[in-house]
């Protein structure tokens, strides 16, 4: 069992606290009544994990929270003293400040200055109790908590928290003992939690399964198949949820979101040794580039949705804007103001970040991809070919853009981003501006399926190949990984993305 995340509750709202991130998403506090199924929507007391349920206590009165069905069980909330035997006549029965369970079959409510204990798998209360706290838990007397409690968690780290006021303690949870230097405020040590008030608190454990098995390849989809039944799948919402994650993450983190993006182009001064601004276009080394730049992208994407326990063979999704239909139009999880959970939607950008039209779901125009396809080289004799241009490696936009990059990957970007940025700045029009590009979630979508193109390209035979010339295959950029290490790779090792890098496109295995 472990924890990854916190809730702490405080009159009608509460914030979730996430472990791996240590703070608070911005988009917190958020209402109890509206996201909490047939829980008390305000004033709760006190929670305690318990196996599979979670029980939320008010007053004399209790709820049980399945977990997994994320809703109360119904004929909640029920009274506290018939349904937990002994606990009638402790005075308990009425009303608890806070509950934790220890994780060793027993579990400790506390009001006022006394506390009980409870066997978990007969919830009732063993004999001998209430207790004073003072006098039974080591290291606590002179700290003021002697005096009562507010909140108490487990923490899965064999240290249990006590919450009181603006303090906590941090417990040990084999001697049952305080830790030195404690209390401390929960302002500062808390980012992002109540600095008082905290009504409840409680652990969100998640059992960690053995993972699968890697898949043999990891396979990138059309999302507006995995959208066919809803706006929400698997995969969109995981992405959704990385990108939030990352998005978290500080700019000097190579993982973050932001940093990411810089690696494309950026308006800000990179940090010592960072490859930021190395993107290429109107060259050869357009579709290789890229190519590279997405991979070592979705491996960072991968982890962080291997992490809070989202698909293991996920991939990204890719956009087909020329498939018929509603196609063209931006992918609904694109769109979508909010999340399943009512937290803000990182994927949806509204104008002047995209064009407003194409924010509201208008369609694309020229996103066709027939004339590059008709190309049968990549560099022509006479014209720029399939791939681009031979020019030397380069992050500057100037010269002329190869068959694929000019459409339909560049009016794609512009009609996205719109027509009216006004550089130097990420404020609006983020799909127009290389340097804010890759910031809008859709950009990875676009260039997916743009890397997609180039398989059915080669695909077509008749003569189709790539350059074999040393000057491209020996060409080389540095990448991070999932682990934020910076990695080198050569044009001549991402031929293949089947072979070489472990992913293909649903519409064309093996390639």
């Amino acid at each position: 069992m472990t924890v990854e995340r916190v809730y702490f509750f405080s009159g009608s709202g509460y914030v979730r606290f996430d472990v791996a991130l240590n703070g608070v998403l911005p988009v917190y506090p958020l209402d109890i009544a509206s996201q909490w199924p047939g829980l008390f929507g305000a004033d709760i007391g006190a929670a305690v994990v318990w196996g599979d349920k979670v029980y939320f206590f008010r007053g004399g009165e209790y709820c049980r929270y399945d977990v997994a069905a994320n809703v109360t069980d119904p004929g909640y909330p029920k009274p506290i003293g018939p349904n937990w035997p002994n606990v009638a006549g402790s005075g308990f029965e009425n009303g608890i400040d806070a509950a934790v369970n220890w994780g060793n079959g027993k579990a400790y409510w506390f009001k006022g200055d006394q506390y009980i204990r409870m066997d978990v798998a007969t919830k009732s209360m063993d004999s001998g109790y209430p207790k004073p706290i003072t006098g039974n838990w080591p290291g606590v007397a002179g700290t003021g908590f002697e005096h009562g409690i507010d909140d108490a968690i487990d923490y899965g780290n064999d240290k249990v928290y006590w919450f009181k006021g603006d303090q906590y303690l941090r417990m040990d949870g084999a001697t049952k003992s305080a830790d030195p230097g404690y209390p401390k405020p929960i302002a500062g040590n808390w980012p992002g939690v109540y600095g008082s008030v905290i009504g409840a608190a409680v652990e969100w454990p998640v059992t960690t399964p053995t993972p699968p098995p890697p898949p043999s390849r990891f396979v990138r989809r059309s999302v507006w198949g995995l959208n066919a039944q809803g706006v929400w799948d698997p995969a969109t919402l995981a992405y959704a949820q990385a990108v939030q994650l990352m998005q978290s993450r500080p700019i000097s983190d190579p993982t973050s979101w932001a940093y990411q993006a810089a690696m494309h182009d950026s308006y800000g001064t990179a940090p010592a040794g960072a490859p930021w601004r190395q993107c290429q276009h109107a060259s050869w080394y357009f579709l290789p580039w890229h190519r590279m730049y997405v991979y070592y992208f979705e491996r960072i994407v991968r982890a962080a949705v291997a992490s809070a326990g989202g698909p293991a063979d996920f991939a990204l999704p890719y956009w087909n804007y020329d498939a018929g239909g509603t196609s063209s139009s931006l992918p609904p999880p694109f769109r979508e103001p909010t999340l399943p959970d009512g937290s803000a939607n990182p994927l949806s950008l509204a104008a002047p970040q995209r064009a407003a039209g194409v924010a509201g779901g208008a369609g694309l125009t020229r996103t066709s991809s027939r004339l590059a396809m008709a190309l049968t080289t990549f560099i022509g004799d006479s014209s720029v070919g399939f791939g681009g241009p031979r020019k030397t490696k380069s992050a500057a936009f100037d010269g002329v853009f190869g068959g694929l990059e000019s459409l339909p990957h560049n009016t794609v970007h512009v009609q996205i981003g719109g027509t009216s940025p006004r550089p130097p700045h990420c404020g609006e029009a983020l799909m127009t501006q290389p340097a804010c590009a890759a910031l809008d979630p859709i950009f990875w979508l676009h260039h997916c399926n743009i890397d997609r193109l180039w398989n059915h390209w080669l695909a077509q035979g008749g003569g189709r190949a790539n350059p074999n010339e040393s000057a491209w295959l020996d060409e080389s950029w540095t990448f991070a990984d999932e682990t934020g290490a910076l990695v080198s790779v050569t044009v001549a090792q991402v031929l293949s993305g089947a072979t070489q890098l472990n992913y293909e496109y649903d519409d064309l295995p093996g390639v």
